[in-house]
């Protein structure tokens, strides 16, 4: 039954992006738009969002730029399955790859409707939802979302540690000034 899913949902993606040329990033660019038309109405944003309508009349990125994002997504997913995967290795859930391959980029879309400021607990009741419909233990589920949130900012936390301290290692060589970019 999830092959059939997973057949169908690839088969709405190979429709979507040959429908027309370039028809997502059309749709992406039509949904900034509306946002940028509905944030223009506050009069403190109205001078940033004044040039929405100019968004929608760019000429639409080449092929090969399209395919490149593509690609680039793909990759993206796989890395951040792979992660998520590790994790329910590690809590002792039994889920296939290929469930969180596929389910990742469903959660991830939570984020762009997010009606929390920043998505704060958006992606945690789409992951509780996505593993609860598949027979998931609801402790499994809190253990998991517990450790990827641990993870998540863990990771978040060693990258910005670690560029301040080379940004640190930039002044004190007198490669760059302090408050200056390196």
């Amino acid at each position: 039954m999830t092959r059939i899913l997973y057949l169908f949902i690839v088969l709405a993606v190979v429709m979507l992006t040959l429908r027309s040329k370039r028809s997502i990033f059309q749709w992406i660019n039509g949904v900034l738009v509306l946002l940028a038309r509905f944030l223009s109405i506050f009069p403190v944003l109205r001078e940033r969002f004044a040039s929405a309508q100019a968004l929608f009349n760019l000429p639409p990125p080449p092929n090969k730029t399209c395919l490149w994002l593509y690609f680039n997504s793909i990759i993206k997913y796989s890395i951040i399955s792979a992660r998520i995967y590790i994790v329910m290795v590690a809590i002792g859930i039994d889920f296939s790859y290929w469930h969180i391959f596929f389910g990742t980029p469903m959660i991830q879309i939570i984020l762009l409707l997010g009606v929390t400021f920043g998505g704060i607990g958006a992606s945690d009741a789409g992951w509780f939802f996505f593993l609860f419909s598949f027979g998931v233990d609801k402790n499994d589920i809190g253990n998991f979302l517990i450790l990827e949130r641990i993870l998540s900012l863990g990771a978040l936390s060693f990258v910005t540690f670690s560029s301040y301290l080379y940004y640190r290692a930039q002044v004190a060589y007198g490669t760059v000034r302090d408050g200056q970019t390196p």
